[in-house]
């Protein structure tokens, strides 16, 4: 169990995710413009985000323990043993971490097939609501994702605030721990 100041606090979790989201839209940019030529599917530029995020994740977890948001917020993810993670480890917790948000997120990108890739990523507003040519089914569908969606992105906050070392359901999973360094 981790003593009170190593614990990592859901501020600083969350904004090692902001950072690091915003890493990977740099990243992925001219990759989704340059996939957006081949094929105009929404989905198919989600499901390339979401390779680069696991292989990204993976890849900074399984080396240093950290992510660049990680780095600039000073946390370090270790084993429940204290030890460095391992690849295997790294995949594990980085999967289930992202999958929840990139499945919801092709779920609506197939709801709405009139919506560029770009859109999904940058315009929220556009993405969720649903278009003017929605049936009332449609519709219905539309929205039960939309808020499933976040009812599950608050249980998962609600989860990791009752853990006593604060682990996230993802930590949980893959036997991690997320602690402060500084």
């Amino acid at each position: 169990m981790l003593m009170q100041d190593e614990m990592a606090g859901l501020g600083r979790r969350l904004l090692a995710v902001v950072i690091d989201m915003l890493m990977l839209k740099l990243l992925d940019l001219p990759l989704s413009r340059t996939l957006r030529e081949v094929t105009p599917s929404p989905v198919a530029a989600l499901v390339l985000e979401y390779g680069i995020t696991l292989v990204y994740c993976t890849i900074f977890l399984a080396r240093r323990g950290q992510t660049p948001g990680k780095i600039m917020t000073s946390l370090r993810v270790v084993s429940a043993d204290g030890g460095a993670i391992g690849r295997a480890r790294a995949f594990v917790r980085s999967a289930v971490k992202w999958t929840p948000l990139f499945a919801i997120l092709i779920v609506l990108s197939v709801l709405n097939p009139y919506a560029a890739p770009h859109q999904v990523a940058l315009d929220a507003e556009r993405v969720l609501t649903p278009p003017p040519d929605f049936d009332a089914e449609g519709s219905r569908l539309w929205s039960i994702v939309l808020y499933s969606g976040s009812l599950l992105g608050l249980a998962l906050v609600w989860i990791t605030r009752r853990h006593p070392d604060r682990q996230a359901l993802h930590d949980r999973i893959s036997g991690t721990l997320v602690m402060r360094l500084g």
